[in-house]
């Protein structure tokens, strides 16, 4: 566990993202039934939620159901318990077909998780008398709030090592945690009180958590969610002219941007470069909105002045399309929540700067904010699966291409590891080999040799026009590059191993001369051999600098059941 350091913001930025008006997608009726359905999350094609049956003078029994967007199929996951009696299950979260949550037994409280594929239920790190509530996911990450040891302390498990880490231990409530995608970034409320609480995080590096405060202020910040490099939140200034905000920050600390929409935003949640939350206007009820980060746009999804639209997730498909679950309860019937979903694609964004030569090439007045972002990628082996990492830089980023790509774990092999590097206008795709020649390396030679992957070559796709490289259009090792995000895959390593891991570190390149290389018009192996222009429009991003904002008035979790009202003041 890191120490915990104090963070300084260089300045606040205030931005008014353009209106893109008002999209209203069909939506899809995940549970409507009378009672209460809440606290939804989504990942890819599954959304997790809370169901609650009135029990009568036994009160309201939870349970987690899933729906199935291929299939369109809704299923519960079974709480029935060894001795015939029902468990109380709430507080879910979905990542990549499983699901955590909260178990209330009889004597204890508990986090399971549900694998849909293998229809397994599984409890994790169990332990006798444990009191623990809350719960989040992300690839091998599992963090949770562990209640038996004080007021409220952050664990994080490791689900391939089965290893728990004590993140915190203080007399402040530590709550409401969130994991990136990747598994390398958690962010969670750290309370004093109901009415002062911060947001903090923890960054994953060289194998240990760091730990730092990234929104402190006097006011109130709330319900914080991550995509890896920025972190998303609410902040409470009531006494201010926008009341709530939302407020985004780089994860590894900086410049604040505040999101400046009319009425009050709350429960924002992220996932790449879109930020979808719950907007009001004075005496209004709120409806789902969307900001697509790249563009500066915002998109209002829900237009119902009769339904209350709130607790959104949203993610992005890996065709584009964006997939949004929110709760809907009506004014008329206001003990009865619903679940609805929308699967859309945004309008295309403006074309910037078109014609220029390459619009990865930042803007002159682009701020460098002396950035080092670390993406994690993972080839497991029994059963075969990948975790990519990803990491998107608003604004945009220059690093240098790096040489080589280390391994953490396991060992290359003999084979092959692949950074992508989106510069906005194409998409410079990079080769790297381990220099081992075996598949299964034993010699501390050739270990060394599989230590990691060195670059081989990169290849550019410019709108679908895929070239290799020559003349003026060489990406090498070292070549400074601006981009709006990175994606870093294994193709394999040595699979006698259980896993392969690699590790990149991309540090900002802060100079006024940075360029990116430029289309060669005699480029015989590019795009004109291809049949396609070298000549082609190009889009620029808007460059922003996001930060947290965020408010909510919320209790300090406790062990109880949770009615829908109640759902919102508890960890998502």
């Amino acid at each position: 566990m890191g120490t915990v350091a104090a963070v300084v913001f260089a300045m606040t930025l205030t931005v008014t993202p353009t209106n893109g008006g008002l999209l209203s997608p069909p939506q899809v009726t995940i549970n409507d039934q009378q009672g209460e359905q809440f606290d939804p999350h989504v990942d890819a094609d599954t959304a997790a939620y809370s169901n609650a049956v009135d029990m009568g003078a036994a009160g309201l029994l939870q349970q987690i159901r899933y729906y199935d967007f291929p299939t369109n199929q809704d299923v519960a996951i079974s709480n029935l318990l060894a001795g015939g009696g029902l468990a109380n299950d709430l507080l879910s979260d979905v990542d990549q077909g499983r699901i955590v949550f909260t178990r209330l037994f009889p004597d204890r409280s508990a986090i399971m998780l549900f694998d849909i594929t293998t229809q397994t239920l599984t409890e994790l790190a169990p332990a006798p008398s444990t009191t623990r509530m809350g719960v989040a996911l992300g690839s091998q990450t599992v963090a949770f709030v562990d209640y038996a040891s004080g007021p409220g302390e952050l664990m994080v498990l490791d689900l391939a090592t089965s290893v728990v880490t004590r993140l915190t231990n203080d007399a402040v409530s530590d709550t409401n945690p969130a994991v990136s995608p990747d598994g390398n970034v958690i962010t969670w409320e750290r309370c004093a009180s109901s009415a002062n609480c911060d947001v903090y995080r923890a960054n994953r590096s060289g194998g240990l958590w760091l730990i730092a405060p990234l929104a402190s202020q006097v006011l109130n910040e709330l319900s914080a969610d991550t995509n890896g490099s920025l972190v998303v939140f609410q902040r409470e200034n009531m006494a201010g002219p926008t009341g709530t905000n939302i407020v985004l920050v780089p994860v590894t600390g900086g410049p604040e941007t505040v999101l400046e929409i009319p009425g009050e935003q709350y429960n924002p949640s992220i996932r790449g470069q879109l930020v979808a939350f719950e907007s009001r206007e004075p005496f209004g009820n709120p409806d789902i909105f969307l900001v697509e980060l790249t563009s500066n746009r915002i998109f209002q999804i829900t237009n119902t002045p009769d339904l209350a639209e709130s607790l959104n997730d949203v993610t992005v498909l890996p065709n584009g399309e964006v997939r949004l679950v929110w709760q809907s309860v009506a004014l008329t019937d206001p003990n009865n929540a619903n679940i609805y979903a929308a699967t859309f694609t945004l309008p295309a964004a403006p074309v910037v700067d078109a014609g220029t030569p390459d619009a990865g090439t930042p803007d002159a007045g682009t701020a460098c904010l002396n950035r080092s972002v670390t993406i994690e990628a993972t080839r497991f082996y029994s059963p075969t699966r990948s975790v990519d990492g990803q990491a998107n830089f608003t604004p945009s980023m220059s690093f240098a291409i790096p040489a080589a790509i280390p391994v953490v774990a396991g060992n290359a092999g003999n084979k092959k590891a692949d950074l992508t590097i989106n510069l906005g206008n194409r998409t410079v795709e990079c080769e790297y080999r381990s220099r081992s020649n075996q598949s299964h390396p034993t010699s501390p030679t050739q270990l060394a040799l599989a230590s990691s992957y060195v670059l081989d070559r990169c290849r550019v796709h410019n709108g679908g026009c895929r070239h290799g490289g020559s003349g003026n259009t060489t990406y090498t090792a070292g070549t400074v590059v601006n981009a709006i995000s990175a994606e870093l895959h294994i193709q394999n390593g040595d699979t006698h191993q259980p896993l392969t891991r690699v590790r990149l570190t991309l540090g900002e390149v802060c100079s006024s001369t940075v360029s990116s290389p430029l289309e060669a018009s005699n480029d015989i192996d590019g795009a004109q051999a291809a049949g396609c222009s070298s000549s082609g429009a190009s889009l620029t991003p808007f460059l922003i600098a996001f930060a947290f904002l965020a408010l909510l008035l919320r209790r300090q979790a406790s062990i109880r059941l949770v009615t829908q009202r109640e759902q919102r003041r508890l960890p998502r």
